[in-house]
């Protein structure tokens, strides 16, 4: 099981998300949760990555079981 490590890599309009992965193990994200001034920095993010502390608000995608 991975420690995921979040960085915020862009946001999606539709539904109105942060867009996170965790570097670790290619997982992607998102946070629905977010502050003005967080989406106002995530706005940005595609043009430089950030790590997102607050793993507690990240819902994290579920990978399907390979055949």
């Amino acid at each position: 099981m991975c420690d995921h490590k979040w960085m915020v890599f862009s946001t999606s309009l539709v539904p109105p998300t942060i867009m996170v992965y965790c570097p670790l193990c290619g997982i992607h994200g998102r946070v629905e949760d977010y502050s003005a001034e967080e989406w106002g920095d995530a706005f940005y993010a595609p043009d430089k990555n950030y790590r997102w502390h607050d793993d507690k608000r990240v819902v994290a995608q579920v990978r399907e079981a390979k055949a």
